[in-house]
């Protein structure tokens, strides 16, 4: 009799332990879905934020691309705005610089002019006077790369001299050398503005062809009216 109520009593604490755990089962089931629940949300949100980032970033990519685009095109044009005004500046300084030459060349053609004047009469006090105006602007006149070419008696230089006229001469040293200097040259800085017209000897003793003078001579005396024609185009242009 006791043993049996002693086995009822155990199968009935034994029915309350399964019931306990059927309980503990049953929650521990819905919280491991709450968390695998929750974990997924979390994931979720973690994967939307991420999407937001990747977006976010794409954007401000794009807007530093954007930027940097537009500072290149600033420097592309305050670069061309900077050489134009350059080459403007550069322009302006050649013009400046051309009509100073002009007139510097302008001066001296009539100093020049005013010297043969001055020779042609015999005037040996105006001669002098104009001889040392000549000498005090030579020295600023070099000084600024401006140089004449109007030395007689040197070799003609068809590079420096146009010859208008040939004179013959008996002297052989004389031959092929500047005989009369009818306007200056200039050459400013290597740069030739205008060649001096010139008048050149010629020996006719000297056999033709010996060493080309003669020959160049003669030809050059035939190309006389050309030569002063283009030397006047070169006077305009200067």
């Amino acid at each position: 009799m006791f043993g049996l109520q002693n086995i009822l009593k155990q199968l009935q604490q034994l029915q309350q332990q399964l019931n306990r755990l059927t309980v503990f089962l049953q929650t521990a089931e819905e919280t491991k879905r709450e968390s695998a629940q929750t974990l997924s949300d979390g994931l979720s949100a973690l994967c939307t934020a991420a999407n937001r980032h990747d977006m976010a970033i794409e954007d401000l990519l794009d807007s530093w691309e954007e930027l940097q685009a537009e500072q290149r095109e600033e420097v592309r044009d305050l670069r061309g705005a900077q050489t134009e005004a350059l080459q403007q500046e550069v322009r302006e300084r050649t013009e400046r610089e051309d009509a100073l030459l002009r007139l510097v060349v302008s001066y001296h053609d009539q100093l020049f002019a005013l010297s043969r004047a001055a020779s042609a009469v015999q005037d040996a006090r105006w001669e002098r006077q104009l001889s040392l105006v000549s000498e005090k602007l030579s020295a600023g006149r070099m000084a600024e790369g401006l140089q004449t070419v109007d030395a007689p008696l040197v070799p003609v230089d068809y590079a420096l001299h146009t010859v208008r006229e040939v004179v013959e001469t008996q002297d052989p040293a004389l031959d092929g050398r500047v005989a009369e200097l009818y306007s200056c040259g200039y050459l400013y800085r290597g740069r030739m503005l205008r060649k001096a017209q010139v008048s050149a000897y010629r020996y006719p003793g000297r056999p033709e062809g010996a060493d080309g003078t003669a020959a160049r001579d003669a030809g050059n005396g035939a190309e006389a009216g050309a030569a002063a024609a283009g030397t006047a185009g070169e006077g305009a242009r200067a």
